[in-house]
């Protein structure tokens, strides 16, 4: 059964928005400790009792802010395709999109924060990485389970297979930010040569017939 909204004024989604563009600025610009009911109201130009009508508190909106980052990966996994070659193409622009945004300054400071923030709590970090790598990993697993049964690709163990691509997607480039190395796959074409690598080198180990990496 759907929620029933209550009697009265309807909810403005403008302040939803507002609220969550204010917060993602924060998280991603100065890490999760300047995640503030107080900072996130100030920066959306809302009461903070407005934020906490919507998130009880900066745990639930923190998660709320990676949840709809998440989001925009997952959306290239709603369809099953129509044959190998859809699978090679959904994958890249899989991995194009989401390689964009870890090597993006945005990402790179917030993981350079989260070494940083002290006086959190761990389920903070922990709620941040279920809702975000971890949410990413899973939704991966289940749609090449999903493939893998249509007979498209052979995928015996999807959750390590979603893995192993996305290990392979970032290689380095995690351990390049930790000593301060500029990432190598922020120039478009240099990321489309690598995504392409990646998803055929992938692809080789999980075609379900040899023709279609030929074909590929």
């Amino acid at each position: 059964m759907s929620p029933v909204n209550p009697v009265g004024r309807p909810i403005d989604r403008g302040k939803d928005r507002a609220i969550l563009a204010a917060a993602r600025e924060l998280l991603f610009g100065e890490g999760p400790q300047a995640v503030t009911m107080e900072a996130v109201a100030a920066r959306a130009g809302v009461a903070k009792a407005t934020v906490y009508a919507r998130h009880v508190n900066r745990e639930a909106l923190i998660h709320a802010v990676v949840v709809e980052q998440s989001a925009q990966f997952s959306v290239h996994l709603v369809n099953e395709p129509a044959d190998f070659a859809g699978l090679r193409a959904t994958l890249v622009r899989f991995c194009e999109q989401l390689l964009g945004f870890l090597t993006s300054d945005e990402r790179l400071m917030v993981m350079r924060t989260l070494g940083a923030t002290t006086g959190l709590p761990d389920s903070v970090f922990h709620k941040i990485y279920r809702a975000g790598p971890q949410a990413t990993q899973d939704g991966l697993a289940r749609w090449f389970e999903s493939v893998a049964a249509s007979g498209i690709m052979r995928c015996p163990e999807p959750v390590r297979s979603a893995e192993l691509l996305l290990g392979m997607l970032i290689g380095l480039e995690q351990v390049r930010s930790i000593y301060r190395v500029a990432c190598v796959h922020t120039e478009p074409t240099v990321r489309r040569a690598h995504v392409d690598f990646v998803v055929d080198t992938f692809l080789r180990a999980h075609a379900a017939r040899d023709e279609d990496v030929d074909e590929s």
